[in-house]
């Protein structure tokens, strides 16, 4: 990941760089999907107890812009009681 100082008058940081952009597309497939919120599977291999809180559902895989692999997505959504 990169991470800039742009401009002059009024100061920003930009990001860029793959994990930005892989999110940025995850996040332009959640209408598709009718879910706020889709996550990668790199990253639910991350959180090993999510599925204590949420509710985890594969959505299949993703083929992203710009991307040659596809990518497995899955919706999370808090748990009902």
């Amino acid at each position: 990941m990169t991470i800039a100082e742009v401009g002059e008058m009024k100061k920003e940081l930009a990001y860029h760089g793959d994990a930005i952009n892989t999110a940025a597309h995850i996040r332009s497939v959640c209408g598709q999907h009718k879910s706020r919120l889709l996550i990668s599977a790199d990253l639910l291999s991350l959180l090993p107890n999510i599925d204590k809180e949420f509710d985890i559902q594969s959505m299949g895989v993703c083929e992203l812009k710009g991307k040659q692999n596809v990518i497995g997505i899955f919706s999370v959504e808090e748990k009902q009681n």
